[in-house]
């Protein structure tokens, strides 16, 4: 059987500090459904959740482009 990936991976970090990470998500996951603050409905949601990347507005170059180089009205 293939065993399962791992639902996050941060590449600046060891596999090690992966796994620690992880834990620590499922942790704190358990915890609140536990104390009913997520139902298993809820948890599955957010597992099912793509993550995109957070661009910085620097990135942007057509909007960067905008601010600097065209004529003040």
């Amino acid at each position: 059987m293939e065993k399962e990936k791992d639902f996050l991976e941060v590449s600046a970090l060891s596999s090690e500090e992966n796994k620690k990470l992880i834990l620590e998500i499922e942790n704190t996951l358990a915890e609140k459904k536990k104390k009913g603050i997520f139902s298993d409905k809820e948890i599955r949601e957010i597992e099912e959740v793509e993550l995109e990347p957070n661009l910085d507005i620097k990135d942007v170059m057509g909007v960067w482009e905008d601010m600097m180089f065209k004529p003040k009205k």
